[in-house]
């Protein structure tokens, strides 16, 4: 099994004052969106469902993935659609304001073959300078963008806006870079949830009791669910790993829960956004499971990933 997973790091300057939410990442996600559909559309009263191009478009690739005969073969029939094969990769450290020339940085992470359309994302943020961004469509600069692979360290400047040639680097992680090395054979490790993190369970969302089999269970869908739409089939023993789960302990928990809105350009409302952040330490015999969930670092876990919520480091291991 594996999946590709592509890092790309923008830094923006703010060209006069510019707002953001408190969770921006919906805000990179809509801008995004529409300069996405704008450079690769050519019909604006289209829907992608109904549209004969929508196989090959970046745009329908990206923000609506429509499962395949061979996808719904591989997959749960519980997936009406194609999970997105992308993130922003966001924290809790921006501003609500930033002035002009500030600047500001987040993350995208492409899944599997859909690198490939990296120009296209690019591109869509070089035009989103001429749209603006925020709330009130702020005047922003585009300075530089890298790809980054942090498992190798390895750091590659593709785009600067002194020069308009995009270089055709990118410094993919996949889940053979992770070995199993001797310092892995930890007994504790502990995550830290950076943004707010949503799993159900049983029709229920946790709130304060992540156990390590709840953890691992939701890890393993959403890496065999990205995988098999957007790499290789997982040929991993999942009852195996989930009966050792169940052995792990929850030894410490610090988590809060949040609740906050997001505005929809799309619906015209806002939309109530929960989930949890902080930390959770567990010990037991955990070696087996750290390739994945180091790797798993670069997935998001829970509800609303694109967003960049499930955003998640794990410490000491």
């Amino acid at each position: 099994m594996d999946l590709a997973i592509t890092t790309l790091k923008f830094n923006l300057m703010a060209l006069e004052d510019l707002y953001l939410p408190e969770h921006p990442g919906s805000t990179f996600r809509g801008a995004f969106g529409r300069s996405l559909r704008e450079i690769s559309c050519s019909f604006d009263d289209k829907k992608c469902k109904g549209c004969n191009l929508k196989d090959n478009c970046p745009y329908s690739l990206f923000f609506n993935p429509f499962l395949t005969e061979k996808d719904k073969l591989k997959t749960s029939k519980r997936f009406r659609n194609k999970l997105r094969p992308f993130i922003f990769n966001t924290d809790n450290n921006y501003k609500k304001q930033y002035s002009s020339g500030e600047e500001l940085t987040f993350k995208i992470r492409i899944f599997g073959y859909m690198k490939q359309f990296i120009p296209y994302v690019i591109e869509s943020w070089k035009k989103l300078q001429q749209i603006g961004l925020g709330s009130g469509r702020s005047n922003f600069l585009l300075k530089n963008i890298w790809s980054e692979n942090d498992l190798k360290g390895k750091k590659t400047k593709i785009f600067d806006y002194k020069d308009t040639e995009i270089k055709n680097i990118n410094n993919t992680i996949y889940i053979d870079d992770i070995k199993k090395e001797e310092s892995y054979f930890n007994y504790k490790v502990t995550l830290l949830f950076k943004t707010p993190t949503l799993i159900k369970v049983n029709g229920k969302y946790i709130k304060n009791n992540l156990e390590f089999s709840l953890l691992m269970r939701t890890l393993f869908r959403r890496l065999s669910t990205m995988a098999a739409f957007y790499g290789e089939e997982m040929s991993i023993y999942f009852n195996d790993y989930l009966n050792k789960a169940e052995k792990i302990k929850l030894l410490y928990k610090d988590l809060e829960w949040n609740d906050w809105y997001r505005y929809s350009d799309k619906q015209n409302k806002k939309i109530e956004m929960q989930g949890f952040t902080g930390a959770v330490s567990y010990e037991g015999e955990i070696a087996d499971f750290l390739p994945y969930l180091i790797y798993a670092q670069y997935l998001n876990l829970g509800k609303n990933t694109v967003f960049g919520q499930g955003n998640f480091e794990l410490l000491n291991y």
